[in-house]
């Protein structure tokens, strides 16, 4: 954390009760005591959210007790000469480290709609709360994959210095292929922990995450003949993406915070099968960065385990929330294969209010998708897992 020197024209951070911290430059210092005036950058209202009709006065002066910062510093911006502020992917690049900093850091990606920073190994999603399709595209995949396996440069100087490079593109394809890469050249089980408060996506990050380790083979042609994977191979990742609708169908639920909010803990285990000459004995495979000395692998199928169901939520949930989406993906489904797991389905019980647990829940399901094509989609998955017919009542 960087401090506030004596001099007077220094770039600074304040806190404000309505918007946390806001920048302002140093005027005079006075023992504890700081003048300081509220420097808005030009774009300030176009980044900023209005919080409750409160807006900030740009050159408003104000007097700060320096008691009521950690050590008595003011948190310092990072700017240039000319007081724009310096944005960096990595975080650890920032001359003056602190808590305002890092926030304005990710606020002016956010806003760019650049969602993920890092901080040296640590990456940090900011929920866009919409789908960036460019970010996830085939062409995507195959440069972090390329960069990062087949053809990886460990010129890390030089990587910086090139805003193209993928070590300034912080990604999430980015941590899965490392993982990946300890994986293979290591021959070590690798473990990626995805934690935040309830909206702020790690739902969608898992399954973004899942699907691509689950398919980064297919980043490379050397394959099979052919240069696809296997049909046993393709069968074995299109179960593993399969299980997301099954999981999110009988575990998750709509809050007021998150329309497909998970309401259980997870542990998922992705099983690769690694069979290659060189993991026989020695490492000298794995100090070369050749797609050649890169060990075959397979996804050989997968694991989970769940925990702390939220069970309460089948009797009771909040007023604006929903109970599990499997009920209302019932509800909504077609009057034949309602009748199929329960007769009275189809006449008696037609809808949510028939359900003393489920009245009072009218509001939408998860975002982007209505509930008959949710039903769709976990239905599929159950078929694809053997589950259909009478299996749905046993």
């Amino acid at each position: 954390f960087s401090s506030c020197p004596s001099e007077g024209k220094d770039f600074v951070y304040i806190k404000d009760k309505t918007y946390s911290w806001i920048p302002a430059k140093v005027l005079s210092r006075e023992g504890n005591s700081v003048s300081v005036k509220i420097e808005l950058n030009q774009d300030w209202n176009k980044k900023t959210a209005n919080v409750n009709g409160v807006s900030l006065e740009d050159g408003e002066e104000r007097k700060i007790s320096l008691l009521d910062y950690d050590n008595n510093e003011l948190p310092l911006q990072n700017v240039d000469a000319d007081g724009k502020l310096i944005v960096k992917p990595d975080m650890v690049d920032l001359k003056n480290l602190n808590e305002a900093a890092c926030l304005m850091n990710l606020k002016d990606r956010h806003f760019n709609c650049i969602p993920y920073s890092r901080v040296g190994n640590i990456t940090i999603a900011m929920n866009p709360f919409q789908w960036l399709t460019h970010l996830y595209s085939e062409e995507n995949k195959k440069f972090y994959a390329d960069s990062l396996l087949w053809n990886a440069n460990n010129d890390e100087e030089n990587e910086k210095k090139d805003p193209n490079s993928v070590y300034n593109k912080p990604h999430l394809y980015e941590v899965a292929c490392l993982a990946y890469k300890g994986l293979l050249r290591q021959n070590q089980d690798q473990t990626l922990l995805v934690s935040g408060e309830s909206g702020a996506g790690k739902t969608e990050t898992v399954k973004i995450v899942m699907k691509y380790l689950a398919t980064i083979k297919s980043t490379t042609s050397s394959l099979n003949d052919s240069g696809s994977l296997s049909a046993e191979g393709d069968k074995i990742v299109e179960n593993v993406s399969l299980t997301n609708p099954v999981f999110e169908a009988f575990g998750n639920a709509k809050t007021v915070r998150n329309n497909n909010s998970s309401r259980f803990g997870k542990f998922t285990q992705l099983q690769f099968d690694i069979s290659d000459p060189f993991f026989g004995g020695g490492t000298n495979a794995r100090a070369s960065n050749t797609t050649s000395t890169i060990p075959n692998t397979e996804l050989t199928g997968s694991k989970f385990d769940t925990y702390l169901l939220e069970k309460s939520r089948v009797v009771k949930h909040s007023k604006g929330e929903r109970s599990y989406q499997i009920f209302y993906q019932l509800m909504s489904a077609p009057s034949a294969e309602k009748k199929d797991i329960w007769a009275e389905l189809e006449n008696c019980y037609t809808s949510t209010d028939s359900f003393f647990y489920l009245q009072g829940s009218k509001v939408e399901g998860p975002e982007g998708n209505d509930d008959i094509t949710c039903w769709k989609e976990t239905t599929e998955a159950l078929h694809t897992f053997g589950i259909k017919g009478s299996l749905y009542t046993d």
